[in-house]
């Protein structure tokens, strides 16, 4: 009976005590996680605040009417009305309305659609111009959840990309090479803008950008006669483009740890961390007190983990890469609070880069092409015989390390093809001399 007696009051006391003890033993593993995660990046040598971060970037001396006039052209871009009888125009804007085939024209009514939102766009366009041709400045945005402004810049500084790409289309169909070319230019230049910006959001916006950028230069290239002064110039851009995602993740370990004591001290951000995470939608997930710091805390270390892995293995090639972090990280699912992206998606971000980097070799070599043609009278027949009147050093792919793919699909048309595994698909670079 007194055996029976024990046995109930165990099995009483450990259900009692189970949801209290439970929760604090893992309050504790969390605190001596995150502390431990973060003296061993301190150890590393790795920035762990803003403050550490921001003493590592250039020391630019900010052009402060500059980046003026840039905040001013993003926020007044992101306010245009769209123009709601005329659907085309929004749709070409966007980036979503299929253009024409490289050989075929531009329909008259999607021109008349570009000329009517290129007017609507036209002041703030030319401010964004203004400033992205003078002296550099820093974006010295924090992004973090909770702060829009931030992001906001960024969805301004797209559209002024696609905006771009619009101009450079539109001049190229009319012939205005001059046009064509400086607003392709315009392009990269706004993408550079985030250069210094730490965080890797900014690092994928800047891609995009870049991408729209070279997505115009083909068609610029296949509409035009640009001249050789012209093609060196764009040349010479290129070649000192260049992104460095590695600074960017020592920015989002930096981020991740002041956002995560941003969050820790907000029981309000703490519930709409949870309810955005966990998809609850309009329902708002409760805070769940010394619990909800908890996963914060264990989230937050497995960011950290997951971007100093990716650091760690990010100058390997690519299988490389991607075998050796699936291999480190096989199960993750937490979330990078400040870019809101899993850490399985370090692959896509490397691949990402990789294409960006694909794309502008693949430029480079078709304005080599070009001037190869205007000498010639012809297109190379392979792509040594760029070397070395037009190119000292072949670009290779960067997926596979070999040479790019380069095809006579016609007498008049070449194209450049690398195999892309951001769209599990090869991408294919047309040149039309």
């Amino acid at each position: 009976m007194k055996r029976r007696s024990k046995i109930i009051l165990g099995v009483t006391l450990t259900v009692c005590l189970v949801p209290i003890v439970m929760p604090l033993v893992y309050c504790a593993v969390a605190s001596y996680a995150l502390r431990r995660a973060v003296a061993n990046l301190e150890k590393a040598g790795y920035p762990t605040s803003w403050e550490q971060l921001a003493a590592t970037l250039p020391d630019i001396d900010s052009d402060r009417s500059g980046q003026k006039a840039f905040y001013e052209a993003v926020n007044a871009l992101r306010h245009v009305p769209h123009a709601p009888d005329n659907q085309r125009t929004n749709l070409i804007v966007e980036g979503t309305a299929r253009l024409p085939d490289l050989g075929d024209p531009i329909p008259q009514h999607m021109l008349a659609a570009l000329e009517e939102r290129l007017k609507q766009v036209e002041k703030p366009l030319g401010l964004l111009r203004e400033s992205v041709h003078g002296p550099p400045f820093l974006l010295k945005d924090k992004i973090e959840l909770g702060n829009p402004s931030a992001i906001a810049t960024l969805a301004g500084i797209r559209i002024g990309a696609r905006l771009f790409k619009m101009q450079a289309i539109h001049a190229a169909e009319n012939g205005d090479a001059d046009m064509a070319i400086a607003s392709v230019v315009d392009g990269i230049r706004l993408a550079e803008a985030l250069e210094t910006s730490p965080i890797i959001i900014n690092g994928l916006v800047r891609i995009a950008c870049e991408r729209i950028a070279y997505d115009s230069l083909e068609f610029v290239l296949a509409r035009t006669d640009p001249s050789s002064a012209q093609i060196t110039h764009l040349d010479q851009i290129l070649a000192q483009t260049e992104i460095d995602m590695k600074v960017m993740l020592r920015g989002e370990l930096a981020f991740g740890i002041s956002n995560c004591e941003r969050l820790l001290g907000d029981p309000k951000a703490i519930s709409n961390t949870l309810s955005w995470h966990f998809g609850a939608g309009q329902r708002n997930i409760p805070s769940f007190g010394p619990l909800g710091k908890a996963w914060i805390k264990m989230a937050t270390v497995s960011q950290l983990r997951s971007t100093r892995m990716a650091l760690e293995l990010w100058d390997l090639p690519w299988d490389k890469f991607r075998t050796a972090y699936s291999k480190e990280m096989p199960d993750e699912s937490s979330i990078h609070f400040v870019t809101a992206l899993p850490p399985d998606a370090m692959v896509t971000l490397r691949a990402k880069e990789l294409e960006v980097v694909a794309m502008r070799s693949c430029v480079r070599l078709a304005l080599a092409i070009e001037r190869f043609s205007q000498k010639e009278r012809r297109l190379p027949n392979a792509l040594a015989d760029l070397k070395p009147e037009y190119l000292t050093e072949i670009p290779s792919d960067p997926y596979l390390g070999g040479s790019f793919e380069y095809a006579l699909t016609t007498e008049n048309e070449a194209a450049l093809r690398f195999q892309n595994p951001c769209r599990n698909k090869p991408t294919d670079f047309v040149i039309l001399p």
